[in-house]
């Protein structure tokens, strides 16, 4: 068995992003939601988990790409 293997479908991610306020982090977590569902082809919404009140400006990047969250 090999360390590496291919990827199949269907595709998840589980992701961590570390850095400090006002870095990027939640910007950064958005584009690749949106990137990843775009190309997988999901019709499925994004489930997006927040523990502080700041990123409901992500809403609109979602709208603007036609991506379900």
């Amino acid at each position: 068995m090999s360390l590496f293997q291919p990827i199949q479908a269907p595709t998840h991610l589980k992701c961590g992003i570390f850095g400090f306020a006002g870095s990027g982090k939640t910007y950064t977590a958005a584009k690749i939601a949106i990137g990843l569902h775009k190309r997988i082809k999901s019709e499925k919404p994004v489930l997006f988990v927040d523990s502080e009140t700041g990123s409901s400006y992500v809403k609109a990047m979602f709208d603007k790409e036609g991506v379900p969250i």
